[in-house]
C-alpha cells in the first residue's frame, strides 16, 4: 500500500495515512515502484525507480479515503538516491524527485 506523510492543509508531519490509488501522466503505478515521500500545498516529493528529468511536466492523481487530488507540475529536482537487488540479483536504481505544483485540484465525494 502506497503511504504518504500528509501536510495539505495542517502540518501533520510524520502521520501516514493510506492511498488507495496513484496515477501518473494517466498510467497506474504501482506501489511497489512509486512512494509518495512527503506532500504539501506547494509540491511532493517521490520515491520511485525511474528518474525524472529536471523541468519535464507530469500529472498526477492520488485517491485515498473519498478524497481525490489531482496536480500539474514540473521536476524541480531529482536524484539517485540508491541501488538495491531484485530477486535475480538486478540492480534497481531508486530515485527521489521532487515536483513544484502548477496546479492543484481536489474532490470530495460525498456519501
Amino acid at each position: 500500500m502506497l503511504t504518504y506523510t500528509g501536510k495539505m492543509q495542517e502540518r501533520t508531519q510524520n502521520k501516514q495515512s493510506a492511498v488507495d490509488y496513484l496515477e501518473m501522466n494517466n498510467k497506474m503505478e504501482s506501489t511497489r515502484n512509486m512512494k509518495i515521500h512527503d506532500i504539501s500545498i506547494g509540491g511532493i516529493s517521490l520515491k520511485a525507480h525511474q528518474k525524472f528529468n529536471v523541468g519535464s511536466e507530469h500529472t498526477l492523481r492520488i485517491k485515498w479515503n473519498s478524497k481525490e487530488l489531482t496536480v500539474k507540475g514540473i521536476v524541480v529536482w531529482s536524484s539517485l538516491i540508491e541501488t538495491i537487488k531484485d530477486t535475480v540479483e538486478k540492480t534497481i536504481p531508486i530515485y527521489r524527485a521532487g515536483i513544484k505544483f502548477t496546479y492543484i485540484a481536489i474532490y470530495i465525494s460525498i456519501k
